[in-house]
C-alpha cells in the first residue's frame, strides 16, 4: 500500500513538472530595446527604462540598487561573513542569489554569499514607496550556527509556497576526511577536501588545517552537502534549516514544484549537471 500511494504521488509530482512546463504563460511587458553596449559601458548594468503594459504604456522602470557588499544598515554590514558566535570576519563580494519573498503584508529578502568561504546569507526586510521603489529597512545574516555553518551557496529559487530555497554546492568529501591516512595531510593535498574547507574553519575561529584538527575544532563534513530553506514566522523572523531528508549532493539548484498535506515536490539540481525529482 504504501509503494502504491508513493507511486501516485510522484506520478503527481511528475504531472505537475508537466503542467508548469507546457501551461501558457500570461502575456508579459514589451520592453524597450537597448543597444549592445561598447567600451567601458560592457561593465555597467545595462537595462531597458520603460516597458509597455496593456494598462501603462511607456511605464518608467528604471534600475534600482538595493545594496552593495559592504553597505551599512543600523549596526550590520551587508554581505559580513560571521563566525560561529556571530564574530565579523571579511566582507564577501560574491552574492550569488537574492530572493523577494511575501509574507504578513510585508516584503522580505533573502540574499546569498557564495565565496569565501565560510558562505553566509543576508535576511532583508524591504520597503516600498507608492511608486514600487524598493529599499532595505533592516538585515542581519541567517543563523547557522546550530548547523556547523552555511557552505558554498550557490543558486537559490523561491518556492511556491512562499520561502527562500537556497543550496551547499562542492560538500566536502567525508570518506576522505575520515580516512586514517590523511589524518595530518593538509586540506590542499587531499582531493575532495581541497576546495573550500580551509576557508570554512574561520567559521569556528580556527585555522586547521587537517582532518585531525578540524575535527578538534568541531568540523563535521556530514554537515554540509544540503539544500536549505528559509520561511518566515507569522513575527517576520526568519526560521532556516538544512533539507536533511534531501540527502547530501553538490547542489547547484534546488526548485519548489508543489506541496500538499503529507508531501513536499522539488526538483534537484546538481554539479556536474544532473537532476532529480523529489518528493518527501
Amino acid at each position: 500500500m504504501q509503494s502504491t500511494l508513493s507511486s501516485m504521488h510522484l506520478r503527481a509530482c511528475l504531472a505537475a513538472v508537466l503542467v508548469a512546463a507546457t501551461s501558457a504563460r500570461p502575456s508579459g511587458p514589451s520592453w524597450k530595446g537597448i543597444k549592445a553596449p561598447t567600451g567601458d559601458d560592457r561593465h555597467k548594468v545595462q537595462t531597458s527604462t520603460s516597458a509597455n503594459y496593456s494598462s501603462q504604456p511607456n511605464y518608467d522602470v528604471p534600475y534600482t540598487l538595493l545594496a552593495r557588499s559592504g553597505d551599512k544598515f543600523g549596526t550590520a554590514t551587508m554581505g559580513m561573513i560571521i563566525d560561529i558566535d556571530g564574530k565579523d570576519i571579511e566582507v564577501s563580494n560574491n552574492p550569488d542569489f537574492t530572493s523577494i519573498l511575501q509574507a504578513n503584508g510585508k516584503l522580505y529578502s533573502v540574499t546569498q554569499f557564495e565565496q569565501p568561504s565560510p558562505g553566509v546569507a543576508y535576511f532583508s526586510e524591504l520597503e516600498q514607496d507608492a511608486k514600487g521603489k524598493l529599499s532595505i529597512k533592516t538585515t542581519a545574516p541567517l543563523d547557522f550556527s546550530k548547523m556547523g555553518g552555511l557552505w558554498i551557496p550557490c543558486a537559490g529559487s523561491v518556492s511556491p509556497w512562499g520561502s527562500h530555497l537556497g543550496s551547499e554546492e562542492y560538500e566536502p568529501d567525508a570518506r576522505a576526511f575520515e580516512a586514517p591516512a590523511n589524518a595530518d595531510k593538509s586540506f590542499s593535498t587531499i582531493n575532495g577536501l581541497d576546495y573550500g574547507t580551509s576557508g570554512h574553519m574561520r567559521f569556528f575561529k580556527s585555522n586547521a588545517d587537517t582532518p585531525a584538527s578540524a575535527k578538534t575544532a568541531g568540523f563535521n563534513p556530514y554537515m554540509y552537502g544540503y539544500a536549505w530553506e528559509t520561511k518566515i514566522s507569522s513575527e517576520g523572523k526568519p526560521i532556516t534549516d538544512k533539507l536533511w531528508a534531501l540527502g547530501r549532493q553538490s547542489y547547484e539548484l534546488i526548485k519548489g514544484i508543489h506541496r500538499r498535506k503529507y508531501f513536499t515536490c522539488v526538483l534537484l539540481c546538481s554539479f556536474p549537471p544532473f537532476g532529480r525529482l523529489v518528493e518527501f
